[in-house]
């Protein structure tokens, strides 16, 4: 499945959700530091060979609002927006690399910004939904120029028959891969 980027998951993390009041509900947390899972000793940076090789994050705040409502017609309607923001930190490896490869996998990134909207719409069998995802330069390496994390866009409807369901469903993502490489002052051409 495709996520927002800088979502902590499973990260060790302190989290309030509101009641929900007229349809609303409000989520925020706080995330120290995704590599921090579990009841283990505190990670304070990656652990190299033994490393996923995902940039983690440190500070890492995510907020969440939905609107639930139904209408006299039968309508049911979910609407909702969701962000990220935190300081990513590039991930650190144990082997030694050449000068470039270093500063394209474990150099400076930009801050984790990344929002999704999203929509849901039941009447009777039918579900439609909908979603957007904007990662922005969320957690790009600094040093590659024209280089996004990307946006998706998808779309879904469903029938329900007894217990059965039928969905059908379209996904489109982009990502920009960068034209050119800052490298010593300089600037190479990567595309």
């Amino acid at each position: 499945s495709i996520s927002i980027a800088g979502d902590p998951k499973w990260s060790n993390k302190v989290a309030y959700i509101t009641p929900r009041v007229y349809g609303l509900q409000f989520g925020v947390s706080y995330a120290p530091n995704t590599l921090q899972t579990g009841a283990a000793k505190l990670k304070t940076f990656d652990l190299g060979a033994n490393s996923s090789g995902v940039p983690y994050a440190k500070n890492a705040v995510s907020l969440g609002l939905n609107h639930r409502t139904k209408f006299s017609c039968g309508l049911n309607m979910t609407l909702s927006a969701t962000a990220n923001f935190s300081n990513t930190q590039p991930f650190a490896r144990s082997n030694a690399y050449t000068n470039f490869a270093s500063v394209v996998y474990t150099g400076e990134r930009h801050r984790t910004t990344a929002y999704a909207l999203g929509a849901l719409f039941n009447y009777g069998a039918f579900d439609f939904g909908l979603e957007f995802i904007d990662n922005d330069k969320s957690q790009v390496v600094k040093a590659i120029n024209g280089q996004d994390a990307g946006q998706v866009m998808s779309v879904a409807g469903a029938y329900t028959f007894g217990v059965n369901k039928v969905a059908l469903g379209y996904l489109h993502s982009e990502r920009k891969l960068g034209k050119s490489f800052k490298y010593n002052g300089g600037i190479t051409v990567v595309a």
